[in-house]
């Protein structure tokens, strides 16, 4: 009997593990969270690599320098869940504002995608998000020279460098 069960209890865990080790945080068990596809991409890592193993694509991305009080940095990005499955757990997101005439980092912002206590988000769904510079211009004449930069950070991995468009936002929103 106690042979049995343990066999049993072996069976059990051997299936949790097979079922939970390609699945991570929530995410999609085809992706690769954390991990990387195959050695290429482990040596030369695209973006689109780093948002395929969070079970995520790029719909769109929005540069350019928000109005409120201040004339502020900000990049709007809009994600899809690619996957089949629900993408839980939390995602951070990180953007560096660079002044590249004068080669100084303005402002580090953090965003989550994603939070842990979120519900997931289903199949098919997108959602937006921006990173906003903490540092603003009080005049729009900014606009006519300005050259920032966003690196932006998933889960600590360089997705990409995005210039930012010397252009007037009126919302922090993609229309």
């Amino acid at each position: 009997m106690k042979t049995r069960l343990f066999i049993v209890v072996l069976i059990v865990l051997a299936a949790f593990y097979s079922c939970n080790g390609n699945r991570q945080n929530g995410t999609n068990a085809g992706v690769n969270r954390g991990g990387y596809f195959d050695e290429e991409e482990k040596k030369n890592p695209k973006p689109e690599y780093i948002l395929m193993r969070l079970g995520l694509e790029e719909v769109e991305c929005k540069t350019g320098f928000y109005i409120s009080d201040l004339c502020t940095p900000i990049v709007i990005i809009k994600w899809k869940n690619a996957s089949s499955e629900p993408i839980s757990g939390s995602i951070e997101v990180k953007g560096i504002f660079i002044d590249n005439k004068k080669g100084e980092e303005l402002y580090t912002d953090t965003n989550f995608f994603r939070y842990s206590m979120d519900p997931p988000l289903q199949s098919g769904l997108s959602k937006q998000f921006s990173l906003k510079s903490g540092i603003g211009y009080t005049s729009v004449a900014i606009l006519a020279d300005a050259d920032i930069s966003c690196q932006i950070y998933v889960e600590n991995e360089l997705y990409k460098t995005i210039k930012i468009k010397n252009e007037e936002l009126d919302s922090d929103r993609i229309q």
